[in-house]
């Protein structure tokens, strides 16, 4: 037995019943807010907690927010052959997509559909950034963090902290020492001991607090 609970959502007069399934939440991209871009232009990833007893998971995805089947609109829809996560390619531009996924289970069982996540098919406006979490959303226990140095030459090492977003401190900050005479470094970064959900890291170019110009703000999504 799947313990369940259920909300509606009205269409044209119509009740279409979804359900919310205990344990499944979608992790990225965050209800209401960008999506998370894929490899290629207008490609864009989904990642969602796994379910305890799950071997495929199930998603649709539309940019109609009143109908996912039947419906005029930009319409997808997938199994993940037991992955949590998938990439939808050629989505439109700054355009709104609301998803659901469901569950099928080793015992046969096929949970209902959960409730109802929206992004935003808009990749992050290109900035310059010191460093970058790869991969993000993170699938694994660890990730590696690219850094540019270029950016700030004359810089000797860089300090990284890391947050929730209610603002608590997460764990040790980072330094990492620039390597003489390189502009790109990379780092590995170790999540085993962090659970699963939305970081805030913020970069300080040799520890300075104090000036805007040295301080830089990324996102980190953990979903393994």
């Amino acid at each position: 037995m799947h313990a369940h609970t259920y909300k509606q959502v009205l269409t044209l007069g119509l009740c279409v019943c979804f359900t919310v399934v205990f344990g499944q939440d979608h992790v990225a991209p965050i209800d209401g807010e960008d999506g998370i871009p894929g490899a290629v232009s207008n490609s864009f990833r989904v990642e969602w907690a796994a379910v305890e007893g799950a071997v495929d998971y199930e998603y649709v995805m539309s940019d109609n927010p009143q109908c996912f089947a039947g419906c005029a609109g930009d319409t997808r829809q997938e199994k993940t052959n037991g992955v949590t996560s998938a990439t939808e390619y050629a989505l439109g531009k700054n355009r709104w997509y609301y998803w659901i996924t469901r569950v099928f289970y080793a015992d046969g069982g096929v949970s209902n559909w959960s409730s109802i996540s929206s992004f935003l098919a808009r990749s992050p406006e290109t900035s310059e950034v010191i460093a970058n979490v790869n991969p993000n959303p993170v699938t694994n226990t660890y990730a590696t963090i690219d850094i540019d140095w270029q950016l700030h030459p004359k810089a000797t090492f860089l300090r990284i902290e890391f947050f929730s977003y209610s603002g608590n401190r997460q764990r040790n900050d980072l330094y990492i020492q620039r390597l003489p005479d390189v502009r790109f470094q990379s780092f590995r970064l170790d999540v085993a001991g962090m659970d699963k959900g939305v970081y805030l890291l913020r970069y300080y170019i040799d520890g300075n607090l104090n000036n805007p110009n040295t301080v830089y703000h990324s996102k980190l999504v953990i979903a393994q």
